[in-house]
């Protein structure tokens, strides 16, 4: 070997030694940097002698990732789903619950036996019927949380697919840049386009693949392309507020389509599965028409219920009784109101919870009136399978805490199972960061086999230098 040659391998090892310094120290000052992923100095032996640096990689798992991204958008989803199941399950309230509907209707039908057994009483008459107000204002509640939560559903998804078309249009844009910068192992494109697709899998569930030059390609988990050579645009249109009984089929809400492919959940083969927006879908379509349905029919029971002949005679035929629902159709719950006959403050009077609705002047004080029969209308068993999934006939009573027991079990049911998606999400995610984080003192100890790697080769330099000085001394 001659000295050229050992000179020539030595200072290729200084110049590996100083590129794999710079990268040690690049991944030890992104340690803590959120989607960062550590890089490696690939080395090669040269041809005729010497190192040379073949490539800076950039550390990755493709399999880990993917898994990672499959279950982020699952427990996007599922937990959505719990999310909003919970929330309306405190809006329907625990039985113990002050505000919620089973107290209400407990103390209605409490206020009815105290008018049963005193009729003529006047604050008991005002005591039935500030109870009965209290239950609609309830029911009430329930049908307005119902709208509250569709509208909101479906301003998510608006939100969400405005964001997902941004990150698609930026990762456009990373594509183009990338064949040229990703040679600079350095570059923080592979980070920005990680940190747009990460934002994207938590809105949809994705396939990432490796495209031309260094690009990423990407379609959702049904195989619809979102980017390739160009962004795509998820197509959506927001609602505004979704009354009762809105739904794509009356045209009134928007499903999701890109390049006239139908995206929308349970909408084909194409329909989206997982990831937040196929979550709002649910809540907005599903789960809050499930529960607004439940508690609709149950207002038109209790609306039923207190329209019988047999509860009170004085009724014209057709007439309805003590609660009222002026429209038809869906949202009864948010319109159910207490009949004017009986309120004061709508121009009633108090008597007519004794003596009947239809009683034009009052009855005997000493009368029991229709008291009887309103007690009959709140404990007759009357089969209400809409509201409570079961054959059984129930009384009014019966039928809340039945009602009660079915959303508390759908709530702790998709509690769990989104919890159970959430673990599985957590524990690949630390897969993908174990694969691609910065563990600081491997790269310290890297640093301190580096720093000796640069001091042998720079003895080499010495002793040559020391050898040719001598030679010319001769």
């Amino acid at each position: 070997m001659t000295f050229t040659n050992a000179l020539s391998n030595a200072i290729s090892g200084m110049n590996a030694a100083t590129t794999a310094v710079q990268v040690r120290s690049h991944n030890i000052a992104n340690a803590t940097t959120e989607g960062y992923a550590r890089r490696d100095v690939a080395l090669a032996s040269r041809k005729y002698g010497g190192v040379q640096i073949q490539s800076i990689e950039r550390a990755g798992d493709t399999f880990a990732l993917a898994s990672r991204l499959t279950a982020d958008a699952r427990s996007a989803n599922l937990g959505l789903r719990a999310e909003t199941l919970s929330q309306l399950n405190l809006a329907f309230g625990e039985p113990g619950d002050a505000d919620g509907l089973f107290a209400a209707v407990s103390r209605f039908s409490s206020a009815i036996d105290d008018l049963a057994l005193m009729p003529e009483a006047a604050s008991f008459q005002q005591g039935a019927v500030t109870s009965a107000k209290d239950l609609v204002r309830t029911i009430n509640r329930l049908g307005d949380v119902v709208t509250s939560v569709r509208t909101d559903a479906d301003a998510n998804i608006a939100g969400s697919v405005a964001e997902v078309n941004s990150a698609l249009k930026s990762l456009e844009t990373l594509n183009r840049l990338s064949g040229e910068k990703e040679l600079n192992g350095l570059s923080d494109i592979a980070e920005q386009r990680q940190q747009h697709i990460n934002i994207i899998s938590q809105a949809l569930d994705i396939k990432v693949s490796p495209g031309r030059g260094g690009q990423v390609r990407i379609t959702t988990a049904e195989g619809v392309v979102l980017l390739g050579e160009r962004a795509q645009q998820i197509e959506f249109r927001s609602g505004g507020i979704v009354a009762p009984g809105h739904s794509m089929a009356s045209g009134h809400l928007s499903g999701l389509s890109v390049n006239g492919i139908d995206l929308t959940p349970g909408g084909g083969p194409q329909g989206i599965r997982n990831g937040s927006i196929a979550g709002q879908f649910a809540v907005r379509d599903e789960i809050a028409v499930d529960f607004g349905t439940r508690i609709d029919t149950f207002a038109d029971d209790l609306v039923a219920r207190f329209a019988d002949g047999a509860v009170d005679p004085t009724l014209a035929p057709g007439a309805q009784g003590l609660f009222v629902d002026t429209g038809s159709g869906a949202g009864s719950a948010s319109r159910l109101s207490v009949n004017a006959a009986v309120d004061p403050d709508q121009g009633g009077a108090l008597w007519r919870m004794r003596d009947g609705i239809g009683a034009t002047v009052p009855g005997p004080s000493a009368g029991t009136g229709v008291t009887q029969g309103l007690r009959l209308a709140i404990s007759s068993a009357r089969p209400l399978a809409a509201v409570t999934d079961s054959p059984s006939s129930l009384g009014l009573i019966d039928t809340v805490g039945s009602l009660a027991s079915v959303i508390g079990g759908r709530t702790v049911g998709a509690g769990a199972i989104a919890a159970a998606a959430a673990s599985t999400a957590n524990g690949l995610r630390d897969a993908d960061l174990a694969a691609t984080g910065v563990n600081t003192d491997q790269e310290l100890q890297s640093l301190l086999l580096i720093e000796q790697a640069y001091a042998a080769n720079a003895r080499v330099i010495q002793a040559v230098s020391d050898m040719m000085a001598r030679l010319l001394e001769i």
